[in-house]
């Protein structure tokens, strides 16, 4: 197999000239509730931020699914309690996926850089003894 036909692997995860990361649709079936649909996104910002939403109490309805395994968009679903716009729960989900990202980023590299740390003693140790 020579991989003649094979997509481009970028287009999975790069936008397309002119395409938006997020597309807005208020949904006719239910009140009060949007249709985001994050494009070159998949299950996993689809159920970090379903599962963020549902922590909310401001959310009635929070759900997401991926419309074709082929197809690179996560489609996700919030409805707000009436008084609250769906949008702005999608923001202040995203807000605080986005400190807990840096949080576990910044835990992360502390611990790097303390087993770094114990090694060169380690090391130093071994030198001198």
């Amino acid at each position: 197999m020579s991989g003649i036909n094979a997509p481009d692997p970028t287009e999975h995860f790069l936008l397309a000239d002119g395409e938006k990361k997020v597309v807005v649709e208020a949904d006719s079936r239910s009140k009060n509730t949007v249709i985001l649909t994050l494009n070159k996104e998949d299950h996993t910002i689809g159920n970090l931020l379903r599962t963020k939403l549902l922590t909310d109490d401001r959310t009635i309805f929070a759900g997401y699914r991926m419309p074709h395994p082929l197809i690179n968009h996560a489609l996700v679903r919030i409805r707000a309690v009436e008084g609250t716009a769906p949008l702005t729960l999608a923001v202040d989900a995203t807000d605080a996926l986005i400190t807990e990202v840096n949080s576990v980023e910044a835990q992360f590299d502390a611990q790097i850089e303390r087993i770094r740390q114990e090694q060169d003693q380690q090391h130093y140790q071994g030198y001198h003894q």
